[in-house]
């Protein structure tokens, strides 16, 4: 059985509000906002689109800070022999190649749990640089340390669906029985 703890879940949803919301404001955009106005295909096709490259973008940018933080923090858990008050401080040959670490680190948790361990850019001393950075988590594959990023990803997708689904409904004006107009929403 998976438990997700609440901060968890709280961390998914605020990411989910604050990646999604500014994306959909996209659909404000007047000739957009008439064209998926126009029929429900291009209605449907811009939720979609906008969905999409939220998901995507989400996801990746999410993974970049985990792999950023783990570049940073990678070692609290084992003994460092030059730690400062952080806990890490990283060698000589880890801050030359720190861009190069992190970015073994990132494709590693782009993939799917089963990939984390691999060699992803086929430079066998950054995946040991890198491998010594992850060395503190427990080995074996653990599908709870994924969940957040595509979690965030889907949220923040769905978010954007709703607010540009929220902006880009028909509005009609209609009389009401006194004669005077409301704003029916369909």
């Amino acid at each position: 059985m998976v438990s997700i703890d609440v901060f968890t879940v709280f961390l998914i949803l605020v990411g989910s509000l604050l990646l999604g919301s500014p994306l959909a404001l996209v659909a404000w955009i007047r000739p957009i906002r008439r064209w998926a106005l126009s029929s429900r295909g291009a209605r449907l096709g811009l939720l979609l689109m906008l969905a999409t490259i939220t998901f995507f973008l989400s996801y990746f940018a999410l993974g970049r800070l985990v792999a950023e933080s783990t570049y940073w923090f990678g070692s609290l858990g084992s003994e460092c022999s030059s730690c400062d008050a952080t806990g890490f401080f990283p060698t000589e040959e880890e801050q030359l190649n720190k861009t190069a670490i992190v970015n073994e680190i990132w494709l590693q948790y782009m993939f799917f749990p089963f990939v984390r361990g691999r060699c992803m850019t086929g430079r066998e001393r950054i995946c040991q640089l890198a491998a010594g950075l992850l060395r503190g988590s427990p080995p074996g594959v653990h599908a709870i340390d994924y969940l957040p990023l595509p979690g965030v990803g889907l949220g923040s997708g769905v978010v954007t669906a709703l607010w540009a689904s929220l902006i880009t409904r028909s509005r009609r004006k209609t009389l009401d029985s006194k004669g005077g107009s409301t704003l029916a929403v369909q």
